[in-house]
Parts: structure tokens; sequence; C-alpha cells
């Protein structure tokens, strides 16, 4: 990482997927990385990342006029470990096309950058989506939800 960012928790914008081949969902957070990059660089020193998905990210709540600050702004904060999937193991083509389906852009990103396809193990999940506090969900009842 930069040499001035050593010691701080580093952030970064991720495009993401959930979807196999067929375009169901598994849950199984998917996310491109590249080396050039700083998160591609620091996960190799230390995989442990924490990911923040809101309602905002669609604007829900701005059109509903709920502050994104609002507990009933839903959001869900997952936590846990980037393994770098196996270029060669037998579903990482369809992998790769299933994230390039949901994210066309993303193909010149590996044509070009040298992106690779990372999966986050879970460890913790986090729902805070009302007053009270955020409930903890554990992965393994996470998977077992089939959308």
């Amino acid at each position: 990482t930069h040499r001035k960012l050593k010691d701080f928790p580093m952030v970064n914008v991720l495009a993401v997927n959930d979807n196999n081949e067929k375009h169901e969902s598994l849950g199984r957070i998917q996310f491109l990385l590249t080396n050039l990059d700083f998160t591609g660089k620091d996960v190799k020193q230390n995989n442990n990342v924490t990911l923040l998905f809101s309602d905002e990210q669609l604007l829900h709540c701005s059109e509903q006029n709920m502050d994104p600050m609002e507990p009933t702004c839903a959001r869900t904060i997952i936590s846990g470990k980037v393994l770098k999937l196996d270029e060669n193991a037998k579903d990482y083509q369809g992998a790769v096309a299933s994230f390039v389906d949901r994210h066309p852009a993303a193909q010149k990103w590996i044509d070009k950058h040298n992106f690779y396809l990372c999966e986050l193990e879970i460890t913790n999940i986090f729902v805070l989506d009302f007053y009270g506090g955020a409930n903890n969900v554990k992965p393994e009842d996470y998977y077992k939800i089939k959308l």
C-alpha cells in the first residue's frame, strides 16, 4: 500500500456479484481485484476485510426522504477473508462470465489491468434495519436462504 496509508484501515469501491452462470443468487460475494490497486496489494498483507451494503446504494432511502444515517435505511456489514479464486478451477470461467454479465465494464478491466476474481469467506454479518442496534446473522443461516 502507499506508505502514507500504512497502518490505516483502507476503503475502496468494489463491484460485486453473487450469481452463478444461471443468474441464481448463491450469496457467495465475488469481486475483482488487481495488484495495480491499493486493495489488491493490501489483501496480500492482510486479507481481513469488511464490506458495507446500504439501501442507499440504490437511492432507496433518499427517494423516500429518509436520511442514509437513519437505522431504517437498512445496511448490512459483512466481514471475512478475501480468497483469490483458482483460475484453473472448473467453475472459474463461468463465475467470470456471470460477473461480466452483471458488470459489462469489467471485461475491459480484466483484459487491460489483470484483474482476478476473489470471493469473501464470510465470518461475520450484522444487519441494521431498525432502531435498537444491529442484528447478528450467522453465516450458515445466511447461506441457507434461497432467493
